[in-house]
């Protein structure tokens, strides 16, 4: 319904084994862009726009999507990065860090989803 609602075109990739252990749960594009991009989808963040990016699963060699997407489907919130980009920003020191909305590093897009204005009828 999000990228519907900005426009977009996309796939969902749920039923794909092998496209999901490469951490590609959607592939999506606008129609300002000459490419379509890939990313996972992470359910994560809570109420106040917080949430956890983890080592493991941001470096994982299995992993081969373009962007990640952390998103709280209860307030409508999304948050997503380049991949590579958050890959030379995190500090190996760390199993995670927690990004929040007064931390956010500006990389980090941050848009709301309004709904569509024919879901409640």
């Amino acid at each position: 319904k999000v990228f519907e609602s900005w426009g977009w075109s996309y796939e969902l990739h749920h039923d794909d084994k092998k496209l999901q252990i490469a951490g590609i749960d959607i592939t999506f594009k606008s129609p300002k862009w000459h490419n379509s991009y890939t990313c996972d989808v992470k359910a994560n963040m809570d109420k106040y726009g917080s949430f956890y990016v983890y080592e493991d699963w941001l470096f994982d060699p299995r992993k081969i999507n373009d962007r990640i997407f952390h998103v709280n489907p209860d307030t409508g919130w999304l948050c997503w990065y380049d991949r590579k980009v958050m890959q030379d920003w995190f500090d190996r020191n760390n199993e995670r860090i927690k990004i929040t909305a007064k931390t956010r590093p500006s990389f980090i897009t941050a848009r709301k989803y309004k709904g569509d204005s024919n879901e409640n009828e």
